[in-house]
């Protein structure tokens, strides 16, 4: 949320203005935050400021495309090395299912694929 600590004005959704009342204690306390922001926090999270970079938290790259599952085929030999990994492992258990059964497979779509 946006802020102008010296006239009191928080941009509320970035639109609209919302008069807030600052008081010497509410700009300690945002001081001290800050700081402590500086000192615990990797420095790639924080602007020079000290205030929290938005984009640190956004995900950086895609994991996997769902539409490239589409384009999987299941030969036999894998159908049914994922039944015996299913009744070996279980449904939750894809790591070991991967490790024993499927090598080339990511758990990802192994995931998606069995939804």
């Amino acid at each position: 949320m946006p802020e102008d600590e010296e006239n009191g004005v928080v941009q509320a959704n970035g639109t609209e203005n919302v008069e807030e009342q600052v008081t010497p204690e509410t700009l300690e306390r945002r001081e001290r935050a800050r700081k402590l922001r500086m000192l615990f926090s990797p420095p790639e999270m924080l602007d020079d400021d000290g205030k929290i970079n938005q984009t640190y938290f956004r995900p950086t790259r895609q994991l996997f495309n769902p539409l490239s599952i589409q384009s999987l085929k299941w030969s036999e030999w894998q159908d049914s090395a994922l039944l015996a990994g299913i009744t070996q492992h279980g449904l939750h258990d894809w790591s070991s299912i991967i490790v024993e059964y499927l090598p080339n497979w990511v758990c990802q779509f192994l995931q998606l694929f069995n939804m």
